[in-house]
């Protein structure tokens, strides 16, 4: 049985990896019996595995991201083939064997057996080890709650809060958006969800069945545009082996923590297309069916990144801006709210670096900085020290921003007399990688050696995602303590601190300014939000 180390799994080990050695002839082993099977069977296996995972709903050795590691091998080491028009042909021990191999191959630690490895990382920080467990993990364990209304603040209600400030570079996220996939983003979500709902529920599915729900719906698609959609979000064998070999590891020690296209790429195509005869009648499976959905909503950063790159990453950061100004507005009524811009009016910039925001609660003033940074691939595969340190660079340059801002707050520095009252300030950086949230805690007392820079630190600080704030925001918006929530945080996991508060105010989540625009949205489709559970995948066990 599996065992939880922070928010990650431990599975048994079947078959030790003791050197380089084992290491090979555990791939050779997997590759000998990926081979014995074709590949739709496999991937239909593994879809049907994971739907009922959350049927059963309780703890057992078949596990979301090393199911998708699995399909992640098939998928490179298996050839397109013929529609076999067989279902699952595999048997429960075969699969289960196969399982367990791809569970040690996945879990080995070139630490443990690599002599070069074990050197380099001698004088490390103990947390870098499960680091890289995590990174591998936790994308597969992303929560859907709340995400399909951050995609609708960030990508259609943010930019236009943007559009009416000056001094922002121009990139106009909505017509960039249309030519990436063809259409605009309502119609995309609206297409997303389809799919997911569709996924769940069938084996495969073929192109043409999104064109008859089109037609059905009214939706404003072109059949181009649905190609257009379809191509970025699905892959043959071998654009997804271009995807793995593009993102792969540089060390090839660390080879089984590589980047794994299905986050990019949730549907598969396992079957020649010309058998088809028509592009319409192509079918695809969703190995892990929970990732279709996220990739039609958190998904799209990554899927504007890729495209427009550092045009869409520059103003991504003042999107990310924007989007935290619309949640923070939600606290007015029961927090002083200080923007940047309001702050400069009597501080200016040569007095020193000031906050995106400041919460006065009380005696107590909360400083927020938004950071759009993400974990960088090096960083989730090695887990090296070189790599997090990169990582986190933008991460810790705003915590040491925030902490020379609070040393001037409570030195009651000219231009700040609306703190002068204040007794105590924390500080939280915000990110918009749920993952980078996510792992922060892991890597606290390291984050707080770098922080140090041979000197006492003397302010609070925490790292929190965007999703995390979301999650709060209702509870917050009806009184209860931002500064006492953000202290719980440091000694709490973010689950256990929601449900201490479900429990207190008797109402969850579904009062929160995202789930108002979920709730619109699904208006907007004909029928009650209460039916989002067709397509809407459920929480991660």
């Amino acid at each position: 049985m599996a065992h939880n180390v922070g928010n990650f799994k431990v599975l048994p080990c079947f078959f030790p990896v003791n050197s380089a050695g084992d290491l090979a002839d555990l791939e050779a082993r997997l590759q000998s019996q990926v081979l014995r099977y074709k590949l739709d069977q496999w991937l239909l296996k593994i879809h049907n595995k994971c739907l009922a995972i959350e049927e059963v709903g309780e703890d057992t050795i078949f596990y979301p991201p090393y199911l998708a590691g699995l399909a992640s091998f098939v998928i490179r080491n298996t050839s397109p083939i013929i529609y076999s028009g067989v279902a699952n042909s595999i048997s429960d021990d075969q699969f289960l064997n196969t399982y367990k191999h791809i569970v040690a191959y996945l879990q080995a630690d070139p630490v443990s057996f690599d002599g070069g490895v074990r050197e380099y990382y001698h004088h490390s920080d103990h947390e870098f080890l499960p680091f890289r467990l995590l990174c591998q993990q936790v994308p597969f364990l992303i929560s859907p709650t709340l995400k399909l209304g951050q995609a609708l603040l960030f990508y259609e209600i943010a930019p236009k809060r943007l559009s009416r400030k000056e001094n922002i570079a121009h990139f106009d996220l909505a017509e960039q958006f249309e030519s990436l996939v063809g259409t605009s983003l309502r119609e995309f979500l609206k297409i997303g969800l389809f799919i997911s709902g569709q996924c769940r529920t069938e084996n495969g599915f073929a192109l043409g069945l999104v064109k008859v729900s089109r037609d059905e719906s009214q939706w404003r698609v072109t059949d181009q545009a649905i190609h257009q959609i379809m191509d970025l979000v699905s892959a043959d064998r071998e654009k997804f082996r271009r995807i793995y070999e593009d993102q792969q590891v540089s060390d090839r020690r660390f080879r089984m923590y590589s980047f794994n296209p299905l986050l990019v790429c949730p549907l598969i195509k396992p079957w020649e297309e010309n058998f088809f005869g028509s592009s319409d009648n192509v079918r695809l499976i969703a190995p892990i069916p929970n990732l279709v959905f996220y990739t039609f909503t958190a998904g799209i950063f990554y899927l504007m990144m890729h495209r427009f790159k550092t045009a869409f990453t520059n103003y991504f950061g003042h999107l990310f801006e924007a989007a935290t100004e619309v949640m923070l507005e939600r606290l007015d009524d029961t927090y002083l709210l200080f923007r940047e811009g309001e702050i400069r009016r009597s501080y200016p910039s040569g007095s020193g670096k000031c906050p995106d925001f400041a919460i006065l609660e009380g005696s107590t003033l909360i400083l927020i900085e938004c950071k759009s940074t993400y974990l960088l691939a090096d960083a989730m595969t090695s887990a090296s020290e070189e790599a997090i340190d990169n990582s986190m660079e933008q991460v810790m340059g705003a915590l040491r921003q925030l902490n020379d801002f609070s040393r001037a707050v409570m030195e009651r520095q000219p231009g700040l007399e609306d703190f002068h009252e204040v007794q105590r300030v924390t500080t939280v950086a915000l990110v918009f990688d749920t993952l980078m949230g996510d792992t922060c805690e892991l890597l606290r007392s390291h984050l707080l050696r770098r922080l140090n820079d041979g000197a006492a630190i003397d302010f609070d600080w925490q790292i929190m995602s965007f999703e995390q704030l979301a999650m709060l925001e209702p509870y917050i918006t009806a009184g209860i303590s931002l500064s006492a929530t953000l202290d719980k945080l440091r000694c709490q996991s973010v689950a256990l601190v929601l449900n201490d508060l479900k429990c207190l105010t008797s109402f969850g989540i579904e009062r929160s300014l995202l789930a108002v625009y979920e709730d619109a949205f699904f208006c907007s489709l004909g029928f009650p939000s209460s039916q989002r559970n067709k397509f809407i995948p459920p929480e991660p066990s």
